[in-house]
C-alpha cells in the first residue's frame, strides 16, 4: 500500500529500469543497420537473415515494452504523489520530463540531424528547408515517451486533485483483472488504428497508435502501487503470465507468416491498422503480451534480481540519463564506424555495447558533475559540498522519475 513515509527501494525495479534502458538503446542501434523503422542515422544494409535475426526479438519488445515502462513509472508515481500532493508532484514532474523534451525539440533533436546530414553530405537538406523541416515537425526523437509520460502524470495529479485516493480496503490481483486489461488494450488498439496505424507519424512523434496499451498499464501501475497489488507478484499469477507470455510470442511469427510478412513482396499495412484480420490479430497478441510479459518479467526480476552492488547502483542511478543521452552516442559511435569496410553485422557488434555502455558513463559523469556543485538538500546557507559529500546525499535519496 501506499504510504506517506520514505518508500522502500525497490531494487528488482531499479534493475528492470536498467535492462529495459540497455534493451531500447540496443534496439535503435539494431535499426541503424536493419531495413526498418525509423531512427536519426540509417544505413540499412544489413544481410535478409541477420535482420530476420534481430528484429523478430525486437518487434516483440516493441509490442509491450514501452508499456512496462509506463507501468513501471506507474508504480513510482503513485508514492510520490502521496508525499508530494498532486500540485508539487505536477511542478516537479513538469520540471523533470518537460525540460527534457523541450531540449531535445529545441537542441538535440537539430544537432543531431544537422551532424548527419554534415557527415553523409546530404546535399539536398539546405539550411532554410532543413530549419522549416524541423520547425514543422518538433520531432521528440526517442523522449516522446517522456513526453507522453508527461501527459499522463499531468492528467493523474489533475484527477487525484479532483478524487483524493480513498482509504479502503481492496481485495488481491485477481486473474480476471490481467484479463480485461488485456482484452481493454487490444480492443482500443484495434479501434485507435483505424485512423493512427502503427509507425505512423503524429504531432511530435508521440506514438499515438500504442496509448491504448500505454495508459492502459500507467492506471494499472498507479492502481497496483495504491493497492498493493505488485508488492510481491503471486506465484500462481507469475506462472500463468508466463505461460501466456510464451502462447503470444509463438503466435506472432505464425501470424505474420499467415499474412505474408515474410514474402518477398511483403506489404506491413495489413499488420498496422484498418479493417484487417491482420490488425486484429496484431492488437490482439499485444493485449496479450503486453499485460502477461510485463507481469512476468516483474515478479522473474523480483525474485532474481533483488540485489544491487555498487555497479548495480551507479547504472540505476544513471538509467534516466541514459536513456536521454543515447541519441549523441549511439549516432556519434555508428558515425565514426561509418568508414569501416567491414560487414554491417560486425558493426552492429560493435555499436551495441559502446552505445549502451557509453550512454550509461556518460550519464554517470553528468550526475557526478552535478552533485559535486549542487548544494546538498536544507542548506542553502552553508558553502557548496565537496564531490564526496554531495554523492553521499545523492545515494540516500529516492529512485529517479522511474
Amino acid at each position: 500500500m501506499v504510504t506517506t513515509g520514505q518508500p522502500r527501494r525497490r531494487v528488482d525495479l531499479d534493475n528492470l529500469k536498467v535492462a529495459l534502458v540497455a534493451g531500447v538503446i540496443t534496439m535503435h542501434a539494431v535499426l541503424t543497420y536493419a531495413d526498418a523503422g525509423d531512427w536519426f542515422y540509417q544505413e540499412k544494409d544489413l544481410g535478409e537473415a541477420a535482420t530476420i535475426l534481430v528484429l523478430l526479438p525486437g518487434l516483440v519488445g516493441a509490442l509491450f515494452a514501452m508499456g512496462l515502462f509506463f507501468l513501471v513509472a506507474g508504480l513510482f508515481s503513485a508514492p510520490s504523489l502521496e508525499r508530494k500532493g498532486p500540485g508539487r508532484f505536477a511542478a516537479d514532474r513538469v520540471v523533470r520530463l518537460g525540460l527534457p523534451v523541450v531540449a531535445y525539440i529545441v537542441v538535440m533533436t537539430p544537432l543531431v540531424n544537422a551532424l548527419v546530414a554534415y557527415q553523409t553530405e546530404d546535399l539536398h537538406r539546405r539550411v532554410l528547408p532543413f530549419v522549416r523541416h524541423l520547425v514543422t515537425h518538433l520531432d521528440t526523437g526517442p523522449v516522446w515517451f517522456v513526453a507522453v509520460l508527461l501527459l499522463f502524470s499531468l492528467g493523474y495529479a489533475a484527477a487525484r486533485s479532483v478524487a483524493p485516493r480513498r482509504d479502503r480496503p481492496s481485495g488481491p490481483l485477481r486473474r480476471r483483472h490481467l484479463v480485461a486489461l488485456g482484452v481493454g488494450i487490444a480492443v482500443m488498439s484495434f479501434v485507435l488504428r483505424l485512423q493512427f496505424s502503427m509507425d505512423s507519424h503524429q504531432v511530435m512523434n508521440l506514438h499515438v497508435f500504442q496509448w491504448p496499451q500505454h495508459l492502459a498499464l500507467f492506471a494499472f501501475g498507479v492502481l497496483s502501487a495504491e493497492r498493493g497489488w505488485l508488492d510481491e507478484v503471486p506465484d500462481h499469477v507469475r506462472r500463468a503470465c508466463g505461460r501466456v507470455a510464451v502462447a503470444a510470442i509463438v503466435a506472432l511469427p505464425v501470424v505474420m507468416a499467415l499474412g505474408g510478412a515474410f514474402a518477398e513482396d511483403a506489404d506491413a499495412d495489413a499488420f498496422s491498422g484498418g479493417w484487417h484480420w491482420e490488425s486484429l490479430a496484431t492488437a490482439a497478441i499485444e493485449g496479450a503480451l503486453a499485460v502477461s510479459g510485463s507481469i512476468w518479467l516483474l515478479g522473474w526480476f523480483a525474485r532474481r534480481w533483488d540485489h544491487q552492488g555498487p555497479l548495480g547502483l551507479a547504472a540505476a542511478r544513471a538509467a534516466y540519463g541514459a536513456f536521454l543521452l543515447q541519441t549523441p552516442v549511439l549516432v556519434g559511435a555508428a558515425l565514426l564506424l561509418r568508414p569501416l569496410d567491414v560487414a554491417p553485422e560486425l558493426k552492429l557488434l560493435v555499436l551495441v555495447p559502446v552505445a549502451v555502455i557509453g550512454s550509461f558513463v556518460l550519464s554517470g559523469l553528468v550526475i557526478r558533475a552535478w552533485t559535486a556543485v549542487r548544494p546538498p538538500p536544507g542548506r542553502p546557507d552553508q558553502p557548496r559540498a565537496s564531490a564526496i559529500s554531495a554523492m553521499r546525499v545523492k545515494r540516500a535519496s529516492t529512485p529517479g522519475v522511474w
